[in-house]
């Protein structure tokens, strides 16, 4: 009987090592191999054959946190006694990245209370928090790579690029619909199957000129926006033009940043109502649209050790 279940063993594995030939083949001979403990010659599952959609599991379905047995190639669900999971592997070359930084307050880039000690750190005509410069006073720009990008791996790039933005909305319209009271997205605190938001967290998520400045995560987003039939501040007048989702105006980027500071640039992103010059850019920040040489062997991503952005306050 020994000899007779060895027999049948060494059978099975010939037929297994068949079948996964077999995969091999049908797989344009790319090797794969799937080991099972099963002899009874009906193993749960096997190799892909073709190329099939992804499937994807996320918090909301039961097999999250229950254990429920594997999936086949074709999306199907195999029983929890197969031994084997299928699973992919991939080696990507990215060609380009973007890399933002979060805005700077150009009237405080510092972020130091006014009538500070050192007047060299700011705050710069500021007045109870509203910007009082004299008339055509506005701040020149200028930057610089440590090492220069001239110096930048052969077949790389890097190119920085520059946003200005109004000031922070007093009246910011996403906050105003969806955080400042209960929602659907800002529901109560249930614990423990909900968290939730209560009335303090909510408040912490209006934009304010606290906590939009340098945060990366808000100039990320900023370029979001909706059209705006509220009235101008101050004024009975509809905007109907664009605000963002921060700021009611955020222009575009653009490589040189004192292009920012040109009244004939500004003046397309003012609505038909309204006025929107260079002195009313608050903050600016700064993209760097990085591209890498993916036929070099190995591939060769740009890189550098110092930014800097400077400005001087001028008429």
């Amino acid at each position: 009987k020994g000899n007779s279940d060895r027999s049948n063993a060494k059978e099975q594995k010939e037929k297994e090592t068949e079948e996964t030939r077999k995969d091999e083949k049908d797989n344009g001979g790319a090797p794969y191999s799937v080991g099972t403990a099963r002899l009874d010659g009906a193993p749960a599952g096997r190799a892909a054959t073709q190329f099939n959609a992804a499937l994807c599991r996320s918090p909301g379905d039961p097999q999250w946190n229950t254990a429920s047995g594997g999936f086949t190639p074709v999306g199907g669900g195999s029983p929890a006694r197969d031994n084997t999971f299928y699973w992919i592997m991939m080696d990507v070359l990215k060609r380009q990245t973007v890399i933002t930084n979060g805005f700077v307050d150009l009237y405080n880039p510092h972020r130091v209370p006014e009538g500070f000690a050192d007047p060299r750190l700011g705050p710069f005509y500021l007045v109870n928090g509203q910007p009082n410069a004299p008339q055509g006073m506005l701040p020149a720009l200028a930057y610089e790579f440590d090492p220069p990008l001239s110096r930048l791996p052969s077949g790389t790039s890097l190119v920085p690029q520059f946003r200005g933005a109004s000031a922070v909305d007093p009246s910011p319209f996403y906050w105003n619909a969806w955080m400042s009271a209960t929602s659907a997205l800002f529901p109560q605190p249930n614990p423990p199957a909900n968290p939730g938001f209560d009335a303090s967290m909510r408040d912490q998520l209006r934009p304010t000129a606290d906590n939009f400045a340098l945060d990366p995560y808000k100039a990320g987003d900023a370029h979001i926006r909706k059209w705006d039939s509220r009235s101008i501040p101050g004024s009975s007048q509809a905007r109907n033009w664009w605000t963002h989702l921060y700021n009611r105006t955020v222009t575009s980027y653009v490589e040189d940043p004192n292009e920012l500071m040109d009244p004939a640039y500004t003046l397309q992103f003012a609505g038909p109502n309204e006025t929107f010059n260079p002195k009313d850019i608050r903050y600016v920040n700064w993209r760097f649209i990085t591209s890498n040489n993916t036929t070099a062997n190995p591939p060769v991503a740009p890189s550098i050790d110092t930014f800097s952005l400077s400005f001087r306050w001028q008429q």
